[in-house]
């Protein structure tokens, strides 16, 4: 991603990082896959919903501005399009790997208590 300032990139950090501690956790409350699998699936997401976001906020309101009207802008858009909507599917693929990987793989009983294992401070 091409971060304009350190203030966004922090925020889209941030975001990426709640979301994964929320998933983490639910993951390990219900101890679903390995502790792990659990980290890097939660991060993917994060990585596949703030590229979705990215999507819809800054990439489609091209849409109802009065440029999108020009053509050679409007081929721009398109491109630009193709290449987010490239990036959401690799993610996506990866996601799709590293689950079914993950199934594949027997869990194991974990003696961690709830809270411990994804130290994100």
């Amino acid at each position: 991603m091409k971060y304009d300032d350190k203030a966004k990139q922090q925020q889209e950090i941030d975001e990426i990082l709640v979301l994964m501690k929320v998933l983490y956790n639910r993951l390990q409350q219900t101890n679903l896959l390995k502790a792990e699998d659990r980290e890097h699936l939660a991060y993917q997401t994060g990585e596949i919903v703030l590229a979705c976001k990215k999507l819809y906020t800054e990439v489609t309101p091209f849409l109802a501005t009065p440029e999108s009207q020009k053509s050679e802008c409007l081929f721009d858009f398109m491109v630009e399009l193709r290449m987010n909507l490239l990036n959401l599917k690799d993610l996506i693929e990866d996601f799709e790997d590293s689950f079914m990987g993950s199934l594949t793989e027997p869990l194991e009983t974990e003696k961690t208590s709830p809270g411990e294992g994804l130290n994100l401070n």
